[in-house]
């Protein structure tokens, strides 16, 4: 992907960010107990921001295209986690709430649905707000770092 599209999506993110805070969104999901949604959005959160954050980590020496085309949330939360882009302690609990999220979404031939416990997902979600916590943290450091300095900032 041309680097100036890669900004472009940076920029979009930083306003999508602005306007449609994602944890704001799960945090709402908690309030108004809507369990399956904040579940569902959690991981569809984590795979926009972390296609997004390996993008602009791996800018100039992975084309972005290729992270596009990863299909799997698992395989964009063991290449985080291997980058050092996110922490051993992320990494567990992206990969729990995918697993939970999967457990729901993919009901087994012949498998009674579960009612979903609300104390359980209400943990859940507040695990994936700390993990897009600390990829949006990730992200804006790489931000930052990118970023020409001024010498006047320097003084």
């Amino acid at each position: 992907m041309d680097p100036l599209v890669l900004l472009i999506l940076a920029k979009v993110l930083e306003k999508i960010w602005e306007v449609a805070n994602p944890i704001q969104k799960l945090e709402k999901c908690i309030k108004d107990k809507e369990w399956f949604k904040g579940i569902v959005l959690s991981t569809a959160f984590f795979e926009g921001v972390g296609t997004i954050v390996l993008s602009t980590h791996f800018k100039g020496h992975i084309a972005p295209e290729k992270i596009e085309h990863i299909r799997s949330l698992e395989q964009i939360i063991l290449l985080l986690y291997a980058s050092g882009i996110i922490d051993q302690s992320t990494y567990s609990k992206m990969i729990e709430v995918n697993q939970f999220r999967n457990n729901l979404v993919h009901i087994k031939p012949f498998a009674i649905p579960q009612k979903i416990q609300p104390k359980k997902a209400k943990r859940i979600i507040k695990k994936a707000i700390v993990c897009l916590e600390a990829l949006m943290e990730k992200w804006a450091e790489t931000k930052r770092l990118e970023e020409p300095i001024e010498l006047e900032e320097v003084k």
